[in-house]
């Protein structure tokens, strides 16, 4: 998967919790703060965004330990822990 179709696929889970919570969708930079002092994901959106990630491409860096506040360290996760099927 290309780093710009992985950044296109974050991004758009990211704006469908944004859109659910009433929030108009963002065009959000690599270095975009996902929490509620930057694009406004409280703990449980996260959750939901680690569940999202998972369901999209079968894991996510939240349940593996690694604690993406940014939209660039979940690409930055991805791109170090791809799938045999993403190569």
């Amino acid at each position: 998967m290309s780093d710009s179709n992985l950044r296109t696929k974050t991004i758009y889970l990211i704006n469908q919790i944004r859109q659910y919570k009433g929030l108009e969708p963002a065009k959000l930079p690599d270095t975009a703060s996902l929490d509620e002092s930057g694009w406004g994901l409280d703990s449980l959106d996260l959750a939901q965004l680690s569940a999202a990630l998972e369901q999209k491409f079968g894991h996510d860096p939240y349940s593996q330990r690694v604690f993406a506040l940014t939209v660039g360290e979940i690409i930055e996760y991805y791109q170090k822990h791809k799938e045999p099927t993403e190569l």
